[in-house]
């Protein structure tokens, strides 16, 4: 029974957080087994890895089509969810400057200015980092850093959650009724257990492999504090808005940091 629920939870989490097509036994909104998101976090990395190692395979030349499949991966895998989350809450943070409603601005359906201001900047700011990695790490330790990046960004989702108050209505909502304290800390430590599983299984250096896990979980800690600072001062509670920006900064963060502090080192 427990098996077959924790099976049910993650075909579920898998609908809902990537375009992959699972069959739905119910049409029951609620979650469990949150725990389990760094799994989904494997799955999703899984389609930019593999774009990095064909291009590979082809040529390390194509240094600059490797980026763009990885980047443009990193954004199919989640059906460009949490990418809509950072437009919609960045937008919110930057219209409430100037007195306008900010869960009215996440609602309207439709982007403003500062929405297309805001995705071109970090997409730039993405593609320059990723960019920088796949120039000067090695296939394997770039994949490693990439696999980390996806695992822990999604984990933010769940300390977030649980520091911030329930949302009115959607998805957040759904997600904090879901939660059980103890899913932070299960998710955390699956996070360090796969990325050593995966270590061990492609032979990386034990030195670059604490790296990646302090870069990952300093980036882990930054989204958690700046998206619940946030979304406390604006909005007052988290909306999975909120929590989609949350991923996508802790990704990008970590994907930056990586570039600027582990890339120089295995030049």
């Amino acid at each position: 029974m427990l098996l077959r629920k924790i099976l049910s939870d993650f075909t579920k989490l898998i609908s809902l957080l990537t375009p992959i097509p699972t069959p739905r036994s119910s049409n029951d909104l609620s979650l469990g087994s949150l725990y389990l998101l760094p799994l989904v976090g494997l799955v999703r990395s899984s389609l930019a890895v593999l774009a990095l190692v064909l291009i590979s395979l082809v040529s390390r030349d194509l240094i600059y089509v490797e980026t763009s499949l990885v980047v443009f991966m990193h954004f199919v895998s989640q059906g460009f969810l949490h990418a809509d989350g950072l437009i919609d809450f960045s937008e919110a943070l930057l219209a409430s400057r100037f007195g306008r409603d900010p869960y009215k601005v996440m609602k309207d359906v439709y982007k403003g200015s500062y929405a297309i201001a805001v995705f071109a900047i970090y997409l730039l700011i993405l593609y320059s980092s990723m960019l920088t990695l796949l120039e000067k790490l090695s296939v394997s330790a770039a994949a490693l850093v990439i696999v980390s990046a996806e695992i822990f960004s999604l984990t933010t989702s769940i300390p977030l959650a649980l520091l911030g108050r329930e949302a009115p209505e959607g998805m957040g909502r759904i997600f904090k009724k879901s939660l059980r304290s103890r899913d932070a800390s299960l998710s955390i430590l699956i996070d360090f257990l796969l990325i050593l599983l995966i270590s061990l299984l492609i032979h990386m250096s034990l030195g670059l492999v604490i790296r990646i896990l302090i870069i990952s979980a300093l980036s882990l800690i930054f989204s958690l504090i700046i998206s619940h600072l946030l979304s406390s001062r604006v909005l007052g509670f988290v909306s999975g808005d909120v929590i989609g920006f949350s991923i996508e900064v802790a990704y990008a963060t970590n994907i930056l940091l990586a570039a600027a502090c582990i890339a120089p080192l295995n030049q």
